[in-house]
């Protein structure tokens, strides 16, 4: 080999070294872009989850609290009979009033036990509250009611406020639906 030719050589070497550390620079820079726009991604998907599980909540809760509040409950009768037979939960006795009985019945049968057949999930049931769960209080100055079950950890919480009248006095509803992180 004369002299050209190994010079030659030496430069195509330093090319190839030179692609060589061009290709580890892109492929760092395609791993750093790519792992901040996943990353990005993951945390505007879980922004847009939890605001659907906001959105439902909140509907949920109105509805719930509105069918609690202004309807008797089908049958009218549901305090008198299993639960098994209940199509609605209602604490109406007549308009913008609460039934004592019912509201008694309601805030006896909730035991907030998970077992799949307790009175709180057929009551979730009843109520269509898939897999949220809730809490209910009526208050003022002389009495405190709840039924239900108060979340005790972190959880997503929608609430609903209602002023009704009770042993003919105004009351406060409010009925916390949410969902444990």
């Amino acid at each position: 080999m004369n002299g050209r030719e190994i010079e030659m050589n030496s430069m195509l070497n330093k090319k190839g070294q030179s692609i060589m550390i061009d290709l580890i620079f892109a492929v760092t820079v395609f791993v750093i872009i790519s792992t901040f726009l996943l990353d990005a991604y993951d945390r505007n998907l879980a922004g847009i989850t939890k605001g659907q599980i906001m959105d439902e909540l909140q509907q949920k809760a109105f509805t719930s609290t509105e069918a609690l509040i202004k309807t008797k409950g089908i049958p009218e009768n549901w305090n008198q009979i299993s639960l098994n037979n209940i199509e609605q939960l209602g604490l109406m006795q007549r308009t913008g009033e609460l039934s004592e009985s019912k509201v008694n019945y309601f805030t006896g049968l909730i035991d907030c036990n998970t077992e799949i057949y307790s009175p709180y999930s057929k009551s979730k049931e009843i109520m269509n509250l898939g897999s949220f769960d809730y809490f209910f209080n009526l208050h003022n100055a002389a009495y405190d009611l709840s039924a239900g079950c108060n979340p005790a950890v972190e959880a997503d919480i929608m609430a609903a406020r209602r002023i009704v009248n009770y042993k003919g006095s105004e009351a406060i509803v409010t009925f916390k639906l949410y969902k444990i992180r």
